[in-house]
């Protein structure tokens, strides 16, 4: 058997999906719909200054947080995307955010898989 030239023109191969797979795939959850379900009344907002629960916020409720991220340089403590410093960390802690949007829910259970990087110095 010879191999075709370059100049062959490309065709698309078919595919097939068999009847027992879209069976299968249909009755999949997707991971919006699974994690929809699994957030439960104490779930803590994930963005940054917000830390409200869901227990004690309806749905309407506006997430005021910070996009930016936590700063200690000399003494100072402030976000980036604000910058209010100020040096004690309770008042620090305290600063209103900056930014509105949804609350972002997540069960306080979960755990978080940290991206690690090893470095082999010898």
């Amino acid at each position: 058997m010879e191999r075709p030239s370059e100049d062959t023109l490309l065709v698309p191969l078919p595919f097939n999906i068999s009847a027992s797979l879209q069976k299968h795939l249909n009755s999949l959850k997707t991971s919006s719909d699974a994690a929809a379900e699994t957030v439960s009344t104490g779930s803590i907002c994930q963005r940054k200054g917000c830390g409200k629960s869901k227990g004690d916020v309806t749905d309407e409720d506006v997430c005021v947080f910070h996009p930016g991220c936590p700063i200690f340089h000399e003494g100072m403590k402030y976000w980036s995307c604000c910058n209010k410093k100020t040096a004690d960390f309770n008042e620090f802690l305290a600063q209103k955010g900056c930014k509105e949007d949804t609350h972002l829910w997540a069960d306080p259970n979960q755990k978080k898989e940290a991206a690690c990087r090893h470095d082999w110095h010898q």
